[in-house]
């Protein structure tokens, strides 16, 4: 091996190399000296070297200047369409666009290449949404500008006002919706494909419609825009007047729809002589929403000639619906196309879903029960329970008779819902009879090996639901509960779930599989708030194991 080189030092010292003689003490200054010699040199040194480093430091940011000036959005590599497409998704597309409005005309004026591919991608200029002032009516003209670049991607317009204003209590007040800028872009606009309007009350869609009306005839021209419109939504959040009925002639002007979406007062302590009193034109409809409290009877009536109907929405806005009294009045109507059914914002003790006992959906894939109940029911469910035995009886009807639910592919129950362990399982008893029910939320179904629909839950979400403890303890006993089983995702975010119980019922259905009567299950999901998840690591790893694919976050 090599030995090292020795140092190179002055001539007086070299003889101290080859012995261990006593110094001097003219030796001992002398070397001192040279020691103090050479730490100048090397603080000389360092200086240097640290001068040579921040050279170095700065030709390397200079390099990265240099090369950013070379990048592939520089030198015109990054297809405008690919650019396009990422401003698209950091505008958050689709969505509503005034709150981004500004954030697309300061990409615009980032460079020239940036303008270019805004321009170029239409669906970026398609939606646009205003809050109306009467003071400060919105530009229509610089709206149709800005729909042009668009092209012959599908538009969207958006409207909304607030304020007092078309009530009796505010009679002379002028309306920030109905102004002559709106009606003549309503009138010869670009061809909208969905229009949304909320007013006060609906004489703000009136007096706009009306508005319209004059426009065209003054032009004599079809009203274009009007006409071609595919989807409306219109809002109001006041009854014209307290004590008589409104005219509601907003609902007989309407052009021909695909796709509506109504948003009514809430009745609360109204009459019900306010209501419209003759059948809304829900018959060339594939898609209603409503949001009203208003009564169950009334819906009804008017989904009678509601055929071409498949999907519809009952959002009753956590206000409670008053008419089981006169519930039992209703005849049944059938729904020969609904495909999806969602239920929104029901208080957890009223009795939304007994509208099931009289719709008949033979077509009928999904249904969508959302409630939203306070902490206090939540806390108290047991006590509330009761309530649970009219969904069940509501899901029960809705699953026997003629053109009953015979091919639900998606069941969702979910939100700040409280039920007894005991209410859930009878409640998914109802289910294996049942062609293809898939998921307790939001899963859509898989096909089996065979490529037929299963028999039962395939997807199975639980979405902060408030139970006993001891769920699946009891679902372990139920035999055949949920025998398609694919998934099952928890958010629990009461903690009410062990994650240890699950695995083990999960691990239980997975040994306790036969030829004859197969396991399918794949994944289980789960985050939960549970205090003491001490045997989960080991739970999970069985479970895994076995196939499973597990995440549970903690």
């Amino acid at each position: 091996m090599p030995q090292p080189a020795s140092p190179s030092i002055d001539e007086r010292f070299t003889h101290l190399l080859n012995g261990k003689y006593p110094l001097e003490p003219h030796e001992v200054a002398s070397i001192q000296d040279a020691i103090e010699t050479e730490t100048l040199a090397i603080t000389k040194l360092e200086l240097a070297i640290s001068k040579l480093q921040q050279e170095v430091t700065e030709h390397e940011s200079k390099r990265k200047a240099y090369e950013s000036f070379l990048s592939p959005l520089r030198r015109g590599l990054l297809p405008q369409e690919i650019l396009g497409e990422i401003f698209g998704f950091a505008l958050g597309l689709p969505g509503k666009l005034t709150r981004n409005s500004n954030e697309l005309k300061r990409l615009c004026l980032v460079c020239k290449s940036w303008r270019h591919a805004a321009l170029a991608r239409p669906a970026l200029w398609a939606r646009v949404s205003l809050h109306a002032r009467t003071e400060h009516p919105p530009d229509m003209e610089k709206v149709r500008g800005w729909m042009q670049r668009s092209g012959t991607v599908p538009k969207k317009l958006a409207i909304r006002v607030s304020g007092d204003h078309c009530t009796d209590d505010f009679r002379g007040r002028a309306c920030p919706l109905a102004f002559q800028g709106l009606a003549a872009f309503l009138a010869d606009g670009p061809a909208l494909d969905e229009l949304s309007l909320k007013g006060q009350s609906d004489k703000c869609l009136e007096q706009l419609i009306d508005l319209v009306k004059h426009d065209q005839l003054n032009r004599n021209t079809p009203v274009q825009p009007w006409g071609t419109i595919r989807s409306l939504t219109l809002g109001m959040v006041k009854f014209q007047s307290s004590g008589t009925q409104s005219s509601w002639r907003i609902l007989d002007d309407l052009p021909p729809l695909t796709s509506l979406s109504l948003t009514f007062p809430n009745l609360l302590w109204h009459s019900n002589e306010l209501l419209p009193n003759r059948p809304l034109p829900f018959a060339s409809l594939t898609s209603l929403t409503l949001r009203c409290d208003w009564p169950a009877v009334w819906i009804l009536r008017n989904l009678e000639n509601s055929n071409n109907l498949e999907d519809l929405v009952l959002d009753s806005h956590q206000v409670f619906r008053g008419d089981e009294d006169t519930f039992a009045q209703a005849k049944p109507i059938l729904l020969p196309k609904l495909r999806t059914l969602h239920f929104r914002h029901m208080i957890s003790f009223s009795f939304d879903t007994q509208i099931l006992q009289r719709l008949r959906m033979p077509s009928l894939e999904r249904i969508d029960l959302g409630f939203n109940a306070d902490e206090s029911e939540i806390d108290r469910f047991p006590e509330l329970d009761s309530s649970r035995q009219n969904l069940y009886q509501d899901i029960k009807a809705m699953t026997q008779g003629v053109n009953c639910v015979s091919s639900l592919q998606t069941l969702r129950l979910g939100e700040e819902f409280g039920i007894s362990s005991a209410g859930l399982l009878r409640i998914l008893k109802l289910l294996p009879s049942l062609s293809g029910i898939v998921d307790f939320n939001i899963n859509w179904l898989p096909t089996h090996p065979s490529g037929q629909r299963g028999t039962g839950i395939v997807d199975f979400n639980i979405d902060n639901v408030a139970t006993d403890p001891d769920l699946f303890e009891r679902a372990g006993c139920t035999k055949s509960l949920l025998p398609r089983l694919r998934t099952l995702e928890i958010n629990d975010g009461y903690g009410d779930f062990d994650p240890a119980d699950v695995c083990a019922y999960l691990i239980k259905r997975k040994d306790s599989a036969t030829e004859e009567a197969p396991d399918y299950f794949e994944a289980f999901i789960m985050s939960t708030a549970f205090d003491d998840p001490h045997n989960a690591d080991e739970s999970a790893e069985k479970l895994r194991r076995r196939g499973v694919r597990v995440d549970i976050d903690i």
